[in-house]
Order: C-alpha cells, then sequence, then structure tokens
C-alpha cells in the first residue's frame, strides 16, 4: 500500500498511477524481500505503460501482492528453482493481469471457486470489486488471469 501511496504522490495530478512501473517495484518487494527462496526465484515481469485510477490501482496492487506472495511462499515447495511470470496489458477494451508460476501447483482436487482459503477470497472480493472476471489454470504450475475494463 504504501508503494501505490509513493506513486501517487510523484505522479502528475495525484489522480493516475503509471502501473507498469508499480508493478515491477512491488514485485521485485515481494520476491526480494522476506523470504529465504528468493534466489531461487527468476522473476519475469512484462507490463505494458498504462496509467490506472486508484480506485482501480489499489485493487490490483493488493491482487498482485497476494498472488505473487503466495507464489513466492508456497509454488516451489521441494522444488530447486522456479518462474514467476506478472503480465499487464490492454485487452479487449480492457486489462488484462496474469500472474503465473511454474511451481507446484494447487493440490488435486482443489476448488477454488467453493473454498474457504482467505486468500482466495480475498481475491475473488477484489476482482468484483473491479468488475473482473478470473480465470485460474492448474496445470504445470498455476496461472491466474483477470480481465477488467476501465472505471472512467
Amino acid at each position: 500500500m504504501s508503494l501505490i501511496h509513493e506513486r501517487f504522490y510523484q505522479s502528475e495530478g495525484l489522480s493516475k498511477i503509471d502501473f507498469d512501473d508499480y508493478i515491477n517495484r512491488l514485485c521485485e518487494t515481494l520476491v526480494h524481500s522476506s523470504y529465504n527462496n528468493a534466489s531461487k526465484i527468476s522473476l519475469q515481469v512484462n507490463a505494458e505503460k498504462i496509467s490506472l485510477d486508484i480506485d482501480t490501482a489499489v485493487p490490483c496492487g493488493l491482487i498482485i501482492n497476494e498472488l505473487v506472495s503466495n507464489a513466492v511462499k508456497y509454488a516451489f515447495t521441494g522444488k530447486l528453482s522456479g518462474i514467476i511470470k506478472v503480465e499487464f496489458r490492454k485487452a479487449e477494451g480492457g486489462f488484462e493481469l496474469r500472474v503465473s508460476d511454474n511451481g507446484i501447483g494447487l493440490p488435486p482436487g482443489f476448488d477454488y471457486e467453493n473454498s474457504d482459503s482467505l486468500g482466495i477470497q480475498l481475491i475473488s472480493a477484489l476482482v468484483s470489486q473491479i468488475d473482473g472476471t478470473m480465470q485460474i489454470i492448474n496445470d504445470n504450475g498455476l496461472s491466474v488471469t483477470i480481465k477488467f475494463k476501465p472505471q472512467h
């Protein structure tokens, strides 16, 4: 959250944030901060230069925070190394955010739509807040794709 506030104060007019720069800084901080296995994780961020308003940037930032944090903590358990990819681009009249990894994926039979996991519930609520849709693919790792339209 402090990164978002910092970015807004540095931006012109305080109404929009360069979300591509924010994604890069957030992901680098998450991967390299307090986790012991950060050295075995390769981070790949591919974000188009897009500005978002605060009502969209905050939920998107929280979604990225949750997904990348979970990937760092859980995706590579028992693996020597792994890749986390974060992509953000314009797509079909809106935006597409994808966070994926080549880790161990979700447990077999995990039903994310009926999960009592606080993280999944938080992500679902944030996706609803931006009127988005979410697709989870659990194959050779985990891929979460969120599509949403501009709020204003």
